[in-house]
């Protein structure tokens, strides 16, 4: 079962440290695709009726100029980040202007992120919120089992 969309922000909005940044842009007609490429596979929702499909599929195709404005920003701090630690002498004061920068930026992301997804859920029909928001936290819980037995003191 694939569930692309929800999982994506489920992961990005949970993930309090470090959202996922998408390697490059999601593909969307508006974006300026390349002409004659292929139109993106539309990815069916199981339970999810014809109307909500076309709403999920719209959201996850479709890409949002601000969040991605934040992304290209958090990259340049990264970028900042790695260069500032790879100096000969670390500069203790710049290193953690620049990690407060990457904390402003990534609680924005997730901000945004996090809009976005309540706008998505709100456009759903109603009898659809309830089967997306159900499987996101059925993925979630699924996620977590792993981890949750897993602690450094468990171990001999």
């Amino acid at each position: 079962m694939k569930i692309l969309f929800p999982l994506a922000l489920l992961a990005a909005t949970a993930a309090h440290t470090a959202p996922i940044a998408p390697a490059k842009p999601a593909p969307s007609a508006s974006a300026g695709s390349a002409p004659g490429a292929p139109a993106p596979a539309q990815v069916r929702f199981p339970g999810v009726s014809d109307a909500g499909n076309a709403i999920l599929t719209k959201a996850q195709t479709t890409t949002d100029p601000q969040i991605q404005s934040l992304f290209r920003q958090l990259k340049t701090v990264r970028d900042q980040l790695t260069s500032a630690v790879m100096a000969p002498t670390i500069d203790a004061d710049k290193v953690a202007g620049i990690l407060r920068q990457q904390d402003t930026l990534q609680t924005q992301i997730r901000t945004q992120q996090t809009e976005h997804w309540i706008t998505v859920l709100k456009q759903l029909p109603g009898e659809d919120r309830g089967t997306v928001l159900r499987t996101l936290l059925l993925s979630r819980t699924r996620q977590a089992a792993p981890t949750a037995g897993a602690s450094p003191s468990s171990q001999p």
